[in-house]
């Protein structure tokens, strides 16, 4: 079908061989193998795309459900890192959001300046 024609012209044009398409055909194992080795790599686009989406709490979520089921040190570290990133973001947020607020507080109890002040 289509989708497997585009699969196959995508493939090749990352270095895929003929040999490797038949293996992948033959075998699911090697299909999981291969999708395996991306696993964190899946997991921290879909948590991205959740941010993106302004859906934080299913980007946390998602970061926290694949640090629980990772196996490789490099996929979770690649999480990880990601995970820490989005958590510093959002801190940085409530922080300048809780700057801007003090900053309008301030200025609220400053006393208006009054024309008639000045030169007497």
């Amino acid at each position: 079908g289509l989708g497997f024609e585009v699969f196959d012209n995508t493939s090749a044009a990352f270095g895929s061989t003929e040999e490797d398409k038949e293996e992948t055909k033959s075998t699911p194992q090697s299909l999981n193998h291969r999708l395996g080795e991306m696993e964190g790599t899946l997991w921290t686009r879909l948590a991205e795309y959740h941010v993106r989406a302004g859906d934080f709490e299913l980007a946390r979520s998602v970061y926290e459900e694949a640090l629980d089921a990772i196996t490789r040190v490099r996929d979770f570290s690649l999480v990880f890192d990601a995970y820490v990133k989005f958590e510093e973001g959002v801190i940085e947020a409530l922080m300048e959001l809780m700057e801007e607020e003090e900053e309008d507080r301030y200025h609220e109890r400053q006393p208006k300046a009054s024309f008639l002040d000045d030169g007497a």
